[in-house]
C-alpha cells in the first residue's frame, strides 16, 4: 500500500497519546485534526487499583472533561516531521466540601505538546518494505495557567517524552499495524506556569477558588509508555481500529487522602491500561470524520471513566 494512504490510515489514533507515530509526512504535507473530548467521572481508582467514589460528600457525576483539542503534523524534509497539540481544556468538578455542593469550571488552555518525528525506514533498509520506524521526540510545556486555582487544567511543568514506534502495511489487504515504546520525563521545571496572589474573601458559590496553599512543585513521577493500534478499512472509506495504551509510572502509586487532593492532574504516581475502539469514516476527498472511546480495565490513581473523541481531520 503506498506510505501516503498508510499515514492517512494511521493518523487517527487518541488525540493526546499518539498519532501516526511511525510513519512521516512527505514534505510539505500537511495533516490537521480538530477533535472534542467528552469523560465523566462519579469514581475513580486509588492507589490500590480499588474503586472508590470521586468525591463522597456528593452525588451523581461530579468530574466532567469537555476538552478539545488542535493536533497537526507538517513535513519538513525527508524523513522528518514537526508535529503539535493545543488543548483548550473544559473542566467542570462538584465540590462537596460544602452543605449545598458548589460547581466549579475551568476553561483555559492547557499543556501544549511539541516535537519532532525522525524517520529511521531507510536507515535501517526498509525503505522498499512494508515496515516503518520512527524516533518521536516531544515537550509537553505549560501555557501559563495558574496552578493553584482549582479545578487546574495541567500539572505546570516542562516534560520531555521518547518514543520510538515500529508500524507495517499489510497490503494487499486494507490494513495496517503499529507498535510504539516510550519514556516520559517528569521534569521539576514549574517556570511557565503561576501561582497567583489570592483575593482576601472569595464566595463560596465561585465557579473557580483560588488556593493561598495551592499550586506546589509536585513531584510527579517519570513514566514508561507503550501503545498498540491495529487498523482495517471497509468498503474503501471506513476505517475500523483496535486500540490499547499503558502509561505506568515508575514510581509506585502513593495513596492521596481526601477528594480535595484529586484533581484531574494531580495524581503524582499514575498507572493505567487502556483499551479502546475507533471508526473514521471518510466524508469527501481527504477529510475524515473519527470517533474513539476509551476505557481502562485496570489503573491506579486514575479517573474511572469512559472517554470519548469526536474528531475531524484533513491533510493537503
Amino acid at each position: 500500500m503506498p506510505n501516503r494512504i498508510i499515514v492517512l490510515l494511521a493518523l487517527v489514533f487518541a488525540p493526546v497519546l499518539a498519532h501516526a507515530q511511525a510513519w512521516t509526512q512527505e514534505p510539505g504535507q500537511v495533516y490537521l485534526k480538530v477533535t472534542q473530548g467528552f469523560a465523566n467521572a462519579s469514581e475513580r481508582y486509588d492507589a490500590n487499583g480499588d474503586v472508590v467514589p470521586y468525591d463522597p460528600n456528593t452525588e451523581g457525576t461530579p468530574f466532567r472533561d469537555r476538552s478539545r483539542y488542535l493536533y497537526g503534523e507538517v513535513g519538513l524534509a525527508p524523513s522528518l516531521t514537526l508535529f503539535g497539540t493545543l488543548p483548550y481544556k473544559r473542566l467542570f468538578v462538584r465540590d462537596g466540601s460544602f452543605d449545598t455542593p458548589v460547581e466549579r469550571r475551568a476553561s483555559d488552555l492547557g499543556s501544549a505538546m511539541l516535537g519532532l518525528r525522525v524517520g529511521l525506514t531507510e536507515a535501517v533498509g526498509w525503505n522498499e518494505s512494508p515496515n516503518a520506524l520512527a524516533m518521536n521526540v516531544a515537550l509537553t510545556v505549560p501555557l501559563g495557567y495558574r496552578r493553584n486555582v482549582a479545578p487546574t487544567v495541567g500539572p505546570g511543568q516542562v516534560d520531555a517524552q521518547f518514543v520510538l514506534a515500529y508500524g507495517r502495511s499489510f497490503w494487499p489487504l486494507p490494513a495496517y499495524g503499529q507498535a510504539a515504546i516510550g519514556y516520559r520525563h517528569r521534569s521539576s521545571v514549574f517556570d511557565l506556569s503561576r501561582i497567583v496572589e489570592c483575593p482576601a474573601s472569595q464566595p463560596d458559590d465561585a465557579e473557580e477558588v483560588c488556593l493561598n496553599d495551592g499550586g506546589a512543585e509536585v513531584d510527579y513521577s517519570d513514566e514508561l509508555l507503550l501503545s498498540l493500534e491495529a487498523g482495517y478499512t471497509l468498503f474503501g472509506r471506513l476505517l475500523v481500529q483496535g486500540l490499547f495504551d499503558v502509561a505506568w509510572s515508575v514510581k509506585a502509586p502513593e495513596t492521596i487522602e481526601t477528594a480535595a487532593d484529586v484533581q484531574p492532574e494531580a495524581f503524582p504516581q499514575q498507572r493505567f491500561v487502556r483499551t479502546g475502539l475507533g471508526a473514521t469514516v471518510n466524508l469527501f476527498g481527504e477529510t475524515g470524520l473519527s470517533v474513539q472511546a476509551f476505557t481502562a480495565p485496570y489503573a491506579r490513581n486514575a479517573l474511572r471513566a469512559v472517554e470519548v473523541f469526536v474528531g475531524i481531520e484533513t491533510r493537503w
